[in-house]
C-alpha cells in the first residue's frame, strides 16, 4: 500500500477501508493457523484456509487492477503484475494442497507447486521489480541491463508455467529442465545484483547494502546447490529452506525495511510540512 504508489506512481482507491479489511482477515487466518498447529483441530485449519485465501487473493486482484491503471507500462509495472498474478496462483495451489491434506490424498504435488510459485513467482519476481527502482534510487547504482529488465519476467513466467504443467501431468524431463532454468535465472540475477551494488557510485558503508549482498549471496549459493541436487539426485530440502528462506528472503526483507520505512516516514512528515525531521535523524 505504501510502495506501489511510490514505485509505480498509481495510488490505491479506498485504501483505508481495503487495507483494514485485508488486515483483519489476514490476522484472523494466521491466528487460526497457529491454533490448528497447536491443538490439531481441523476446524481451525479450515477457517484459516478461508480467511488467508480470501485476504491474499483479494489483495492480489485489488493490486493488479490498481497497477493496470498506471499509464507507463514499464518493466517494473509488468514485473509487479506478473508477481501478483503468481501470488494468486500460488494461493490457489496452496488451498488445493490443503484440500488434499484434509482428504488424506497427500500434499506433495500441489504443495510443491505452491512453494515454488510463491518463491520464484511472487517473492523473487517482486524482489526483481523492486530492485529495478530501489538500487538506482537509494544507492545511486547503475540500472540493470535492458535485456534483464525487459525480458526477465517473461522467462520466469513461461518457465513457471512449464514447471506447473510438468508436475500436474508428470512430464519428468520437462520438470527437470524447468527447475534448472529457474535456478540458472535466479543465479544470474543474484550475480548481476551483486555486481551492480559493488559498482555503485555512492560506495558508503551501509548495513542495508550488506544485507542485500548477504541475501543475494545466499540466493546464488541456494541456486548452485539446487542445480547440484538435480544433477546428483540428492535431497537438500533442509539446505534450501536455510538459503532461500532465511538467507535470502529474511535478509532481503530486513534490508528493504531498514531503507524503505525511514524513507516513507520522512516522505510522510515532509508532505505534512514537518521539515525538522531530517533523513539522518529519522533513520
Amino acid at each position: 500500500f505504501q510502495m506501489i504508489p511510490v514505485i509505480i506512481g498509481e495510488a490505491y482507491k479506498n485504501v483505508e477501508i481495503q487495507s483494514k479489511l485485508i488486515f483483519v482477515f489476514l490476522n484472523l487466518g494466521i491466528v487460526c493457523f497457529l491454533i490448528y498447529f497447536l491443538v490439531h483441530i481441523e476446524l481451525f485449519s479450515s477457517i484459516a484456509m478461508l480467511f488467508l485465501g480470501f485476504a491474499i487473493l483479494y489483495f492480489s486482484v485489488y493490486s493488479i487492477f490498481t497497477i493496470l491503471r498506471a499509464k507507463d507500462k514499464n518493466s517494473t509495472v509488468k514485473t509487479f503484475l506478473s508477481a501478483l498474478f503468481f501470488l494468486a496462483i500460488g494461493v490457489v495451489f496452496g488451498i488445493l494442497a490443503f484440500l488434499q491434506h484434509i482428504l488424506f490424498l497427500g500434499t506433495a504435488k500441489f504443495g510443491n507447486i505452491h512453494f515454488s510459485v510463491m518463491f520464484f513467482g511472487w517473492i523473487f519476481m517482486l524482489f526483481s521489480g523492486v530492485a529495478y527502482k530501489v538500487l538506482p534510487m537509494f544507492y545511486v547504482a547503475k540500472e540493470y541491463p535492458v535485456f534483464i529488465k525487459k525480458y526477465f519476467y517473461i522467462f520466469i513466467t513461461f518457465t513457471l508455467i512449464i514447471f506447473i504443467i510438468s508436475i500436474l501431468y508428470s512430464f519428468h524431463a520437462a520438470l527437470i529442465v524447468s527447475k534448472l532454468l529457474l535456478a540458472f535465472m535466479a543465479l544470474v540475477f543474484s550475480i548481476a545484483t551483486i555486481k551492480i551494488l559493488k559498482n555503485r557510485k555512492r560506495a558508503r558503508s551501509d548495513i542495508t547494502v550488506n544485507l542485500f549482498y548477504f541475501a543475494n549471496a545466499n540466493l546464488a549459493v541456494g541456486c548452485v546447490l539446487w542445480i547440484g541436487s538435480i544433477v546428483l539426485h540428492m535431497n537438500m530440502d533442509f539446505l534450501f529452506g536455510i538459503f532461500f528462506g532465511l538467507g535470502f528472503t529474511y535478509s532481503l526483507l530486513n534490508g528493504m525495511l531498514y531503507k524503505i520505512i525511514p524513507f516513507l516516514t520522512w516522505f510522510h512528515l515532509s508532505s505534512k510540512f514537518v521539515f525538522e525531521a531530517e533523513m539522518a535523524y529519522v533513520i
